[in-house]
């Protein structure tokens, strides 16, 4: 069964792929090309370089709010570790394993916390990404160039949006005695333990509920870095000759490209994220999406190799981080 499901995702990504170049949407020489603008590639590989640091501040936080304290060079030596095995080993030892093994590892007793920081930290990533379309698409409707956004792309935006204030009411509505999904998950524990660790990795999500500031100011904090990206973007639609797209557009479109990318198909959100970005980049008129997700994925790899770098020196400190160690804990 495991193979089945691997072989039908190399089918999808390669058919992605495939169908993508057959008409002419994937370029390499425009790729290369690209590389040769530093004027705009160094600014963009910058910015992009910037958020992830500043990612690193967010989980930073998150891991304090559950009582977690780590120095915060050992965080941003995990989550560059966690970019390696994200290129690397997807599949079960991805990043977020390798973080929570190691924050169980030092805290012992505390890996559903972990999870549930590294968990919330993608939540909240994910919101803030909506939330940043949605802000870019008001002010567009204001400067009248919304216009050229199709209206059920438009109500997209604005439902998820809609729902993802609903999720954060949810968390600070509800209390532990009157919550029905934590309730729902008890009483699977109780009749299948193999559900405990979910229940305790929800639990671990409330603990964010007496955390309201924290919540709010790092889901703002997390629109700047998404805001940060997306400036990295424009810069790599520039250094592709698309001079013509007007950034707002991109604030609003490419946060939904994003979401795609995340999807486990392959890894890096090759194939899908190819898929997503020329979609989405045609809406604005321009048919170099595929071409501009090639310079996002080649910023990854460069951000993957200098995880590996990282992990072997890590892994001289402490064997335990290695990957036959945590091969067993999955």
């Amino acid at each position: 069964m495991k193979n089945l499901r691997l072989f039908i995702k190399i089918a999808i990504v390669v058919g992605l792929l495939v169908l993508i170049s057959k008409n002419g949407f994937l370029s390499l020489d425009a790729t290369f090309t690209a590389f040769s603008r530093w004027n705009y590639i160094l600014p963009g590989f910058l910015l992009a370089f910037i958020a992830q640091v500043m990612g690193v501040y967010r989980w930073h936080r998150l891991l304090k709010a559950q009582d977690i304290h780590l120095p915060f060079f050992t965080i941003f030596r995990l989550v560059f570790i966690g970019l390696f095995f994200n290129i690397a080993l997807p599949g079960a030892i991805s990043g977020d394993i390798v973080k929570a093994h190691y924050v169980g590892k030092v805290v012992p007793g505390k890996r559903a916390k972990g999870f549930s920081s590294i968990f919330f930290d993608r939540v909240i990533g994910v919101a803030a990404l909506i939330y940043v379309s949605a802000v870019a698409l008001m002010i567009s409707g204001i400067q009248g160039w919304s216009q050229s956004i199709p209206p059920v792309l438009q109500k997209f935006v604005f439902g998820l949006a809609f729902l993802e204030t609903a999720g954060f009411s949810y968390l600070y509505l509800f209390g532990e005695s009157r919550d029905p999904v934590l309730k729902s998950f008890r009483f699977l524990e109780k009749k299948q333990k193999k559900f405990g660790s979910i229940t305790r990795i929800y639990e671990g999500l409330r603990e964010y509920r007496n955390h309201g500031i924290t919540v709010f100011w790092m889901t703002a904090y997390s629109m700047v870095i998404h805001a940060t990206v997306l400036s990295s973007f424009v810069c790599f639609c520039y250094a592709l000759g698309e001079i013509q797209l007007a950034p707002l557009g991109l604030f609003v479109l490419m946060p939904l490209a994003m979401i795609v990318t995340a999807i486990p198909v392959a890894p890096g959100g090759l194939g899908t994220g190819h898929a997503a970005f020329l979609f989405l980049l045609r809406i604005m008129g321009s048919d170099r999406g595929a071409d501009l997700f090639n310079l996002i994925l080649s910023f990854q790899i460069f951000m993957g190799l200098l995880g590996a770098f990282v992990y072997l020196r890590f892994k001289a400190e402490d064997p335990s981080i290695g990957i036959d160690q945590l091969e067993k804990t999955v």
